[in-house]
């Protein structure tokens, strides 16, 4: 029981690594992005709305990490995990990806704010995947 347990975590971990190359990679891009001046207000809280759910993710990721380690996720921990770190950052990046709908940008950054609604709609299909994993961890 507690092995398939931590073969369940190492999943999460996994899949929460490539989340995490995601968001550094949609970090960068975003900042590669210029908005009109219409949008330079939108743009900043896409930013700041980007900057606060990678900093619950990681910490997410990390405090699971510590709890892999330890050898157990109580369901003390588990609640911790899902309703201070993990939700609070999916909830950010659902924000994230309808802020990004209004950004207006020059034509030659028309095709990189695309790719980066892209990244983003994946990361937020990815957190959702693994939102269901951690809830389905007993």
């Amino acid at each position: 029981m507690e092995e398939r347990k931590n073969s369940e975590i190492i999943s999460i971990l996994f899949k929460m690594q490539n989340i995490q190359k995601a968001i550094l990679n949609s970090i960068k891009h975003l900042k590669g992005i210029k908005p009109i001046k219409d949008s330079i207000e939108i743009y900043n809280s896409c930013f700041n709305t980007l900057h606060e759910a990678s900093i619950y993710f990681f910490q997410a990721t990390g405090f699971l990490k510590a709890e892999y380690i330890n050898g157990c996720l109580s369901y003390t921990g588990k609640n911790f995990l899902l309703n201070k770190l993990f939700i609070p950052a999916f909830r950010n990046f659902q924000r994230l990806q309808n802020n990004l709908k209004s950004i207006e940008v020059d034509d030659i950054y028309s095709e990189s704010l695309k790719l980066l609604q892209n990244k983003v709609e994946y990361i937020n299909c990815s957190l959702f995947s693994v939102l269901s994993d951690i809830n389905n961890l007993k």
